[in-house]
């Protein structure tokens, strides 16, 4: 019996010697802590440095968002009249130089309208006046200079509607990259001045990353609708003065260097 208790225990301190030997082997594997400071190599100390820059650049195009509304006791009527005059601002458009395929519908509404002065007996609800029919409608126009020209042929066109107008760059391409490089030598600049701040140099690039470029297009908070007092617009005083303002491309970088 003694000699089993002292085999037994003899066994379990082998057990619990390898298990000691494989975690001290795991930990040495995968401890976060380890670096090539502790393999014997040199650590080269790093700068994080993060810039943006950005690039105005004028507009070339525009695209208009305008309606077409119309109101009638009979949903037929209004849909059939609401037709009628998009089909009339269409050929308007298209004579003046815009192409079919740069005049989209981006919402067609049909809702009744109800008039809350009257409620019905035996519902207890508002009577149903007539019904709305409402066409929305994107145009793109690639010249800008004819912007003032277009606005006013759709309105005169039956147009009774129009929202905004956003203004665009064709092809952005160039200045996205402009204010990317810009980005990269805002980010040398800072990085340069932080390491001369701490009495050291700036080195090589080890890392470069180019975060989010995007562009701000101004919008125009022009509002028109026929009932108001700027149905003004229709007296054919001449074309409608925009001022599209500037579009600003801006771009993100973060660039790790090397610091000695």
């Amino acid at each position: 019996m003694t000699t089993l208790k002292k085999l037994k225990k003899s066994n379990k301190y082998i057990f619990i010697t390898t298990l000691l030997a494989v975690f001290t082997t795991v930990g040495l594997l995968y401890n976060p802590m380890i670096t090539a400071a502790d393999t014997g190599s040199d650590i080269q100390a790093r700068l994080t440095v993060s810039a943006s820059s950005y690039v105005g650049v004028a507009p070339d195009q525009a695209r208009i968002y305008l309606a077409v509304s119309t109101f009638d006791q009979d949903l037929s009527k209004a849909q059939s009249e609401n037709n009628a005059t998009v089909d009339k601002v269409h050929a308007a458009l298209m004579s003046n130089g815009i192409i079919y395929d740069n005049i989209q519908t981006s919402n067609y509404s049909v809702y009744p309208e109800y008039n809350y002065a009257i409620y019905s007996e035996k519902e207890g609800a508002p009577e149903i006046s007539g019904y709305r029919v409402r066409n929305e409608i994107s145009v793109l126009v690639t010249d800008i200079n004819k912007l003032g020209t277009i606005l006013d042929v759709a309105v005169n066109a039956g147009a009774n509607h129009v929202n905004y107008i956003n203004f665009e760059k064709s092809n952005i391409d160039f200045e996205e990259n402009q204010a990317l490089a810009l980005a990269m030598e805002r980010a040398r600049s800072k990085g340069n001045a932080i390491a001369r701040a701490a009495g050291m140099e700036l080195g090589r690039v080890v890392a470069i990353n180019a975060g989010d470029v995007y562009s701000a297009f101004p919008q125009s908070s022009m509002m028109y609708y026929a009932e108001d007092s700027m149905a003004s617009i229709k007296s054919g005083a001449g074309a409608v003065p925009i001022i599209p303002g500037e579009i600003k491309v801006s771009a993100n970088i973060t660039v790790v260097y090397e610091i000695k």
